[in-house]
């Protein structure tokens, strides 16, 4: 906000409503949704809204958080997986997918979706996409296609770190800058001086974020446990 961007939801980026200096501000939950709750209402008090994007076990699980979160002017996204929970079965997964969207819109409303990273299993789930349009079925956008990288900076806290792509299986994209920072700090100086992109989306999962003390320490161990895996399984999974 201090530097002049814009926070937008990804829905209203879809639509057309993108100024020259923006932020498509983005939260993949994948677990702890009480912690997206919390951001959300920080969120709201800054004037800011955002896209959440929940898995479909907590669409049913958590109705009444999502109403909240809607109630404070966020948008509700359906953080998809199917083909790796179907192991790469292409056609099992694109039927799973339809009947997913339905129930997640049984709890709320649901305009655009955003692929899980599923980092151990072999399978992308992006890959759903290619004999599918997610157009047909009333969606806006999807993150991994609906952006142009060379123009958007994609920013992300995968592997707790921001675009280290060394422990970041699938939450990445071809973009024009590959630069990493090594912490929010100087991610926050590169911003002020005005060093990277007036166009960014920047994808935040909320359970990553706590204040100091156990729940700190304990996400930053798990991280921490999880990155030599994943770089260790990252040719394997990607080819690359």
């Amino acid at each position: 906000l201090e530097a002049g961007y814009r926070p937008l939801r990804f829905m209203d980026h879809c639509a057309g409503d993108s100024p020259t200096a923006f932020v498509v501000l983005r939260h993949d939950v994948d677990h702890r949704p009480e912690a997206a709750l919390r951001m959300a209402q920080l969120e709201h008090t800054l004037g800011v809204q955002a896209t959440y994007n929940f898995r479909l076990k907590d669409f049913e699980r958590n109705a009444g958080l999502l109403h909240e979160l809607l109630a404070l002017g966020h948008e509700t996204g359906y953080h998809y997986e199917e083909l790796a929970h179907c192991r790469g079965d292409m056609s099992r997964a694109q039927a799973l997918f339809v009947e997913n969207l339905r129930r997640a819109r049984e709890f709320a409303p649901v305009h655009t979706v955003a692929m899980h990273g599923s980092p151990f299993s072999r399978f992308s789930n992006l890959d759903i996409w290619k004999t599918m349009d997610y157009r047909d079925f009333g969606l806006l956008g999807e993150p991994y296609l609906s952006l142009d990288y060379q123009y958007v900076l994609y920013l992300t806290d995968t592997g707790r770190l921001w675009n280290d792509r060394r422990y970041n299986i699938r939450d990445r994209v071809p973009q024009a800058d590959t630069r990493c920072w090594p912490s929010t700090e100087a991610l926050m100086r590169e911003i002020r001086r005005g060093g990277i992109s007036r166009q960014v989306m920047l994808n935040v999962h909320p359970g990553r974020w706590n204040p100091p003390g156990a729940r700190w320490f304990y996400e930053w161990g798990v991280q921490w446990m999880k990155n030599p895996v994943k770089y260790l399984i990252r040719p394997w999974m990607t080819g690359a």
